[in-house]
């Protein structure tokens, strides 16, 4: 039998490799591996570290066949998992988190399809004066939405003259 703090390193390793949370310590490799949960070790883990439960409740919703025994799991994150996957903008509150934050996190676009967990990480750059007159000339020709474009494309091209000798 296991104990709660294994059940708890458990649902974190999937929420790591999953990329839903990010943390600062090491897990162990043993748990890598997995590719489901069981109920036990939402519960468990969720006991141990409340934190865990608005990153649990994600995971349920992006990835649903992560967990084999869904209907086991206490009846709140149930009912709040499904209507997250309904996509219903308001719903009832799953313990301590509230469903309003809850439906945020979960990153669901206006036609109500689950976007992705791996969006684009804004970054500020200080440019030169003369690289942002550059950046402004390329975004007037037309051949570019914008300057995330113009630079992303830059370091694609720049990479593959790197990658080919």
């Amino acid at each position: 039998m296991m104990n709660s703090k294994l059940h708890e390193q458990r649902l974190v390793a999937v929420l790591v490799k999953k990329e839903i949370i990010n943390i600062n310590y090491e897990i162990d490799e043993k748990f890598f591996h997995l590719k489901h949960i069981t109920t036990l070790d939402i519960v468990k883990g969720i006991d141990e570290n409340p934190r865990l439960l608005a990153p649990a409740i994600v995971l349920l919703v992006h990835y649903p066949r992560i967990i084999n025994q869904f209907a086991l799991l206490p009846e709140d994150i149930v009912e709040t998992v499904v209507q997250l996957r309904k996509g219903n903008k308001q719903g009832s509150d799953c313990r301590y988190e509230k469903y309003s934050k809850l439906f945020q996190l979960c990153q669901f676009s206006s036609d109500k399809r689950v976007k992705g967990v791996n969006k684009k990480v804004r970054k500020n750059y200080r440019l030169d004066p003369e690289i942002e007159a550059k950046l402004q000339k390329l975004l007037e020709t037309g051949k570019f939405l914008n300057e995330t474009e113009i630079i992303e494309k830059a370091i694609e091209s720049f990479a593959s003259e790197e990658a080919s000798p």
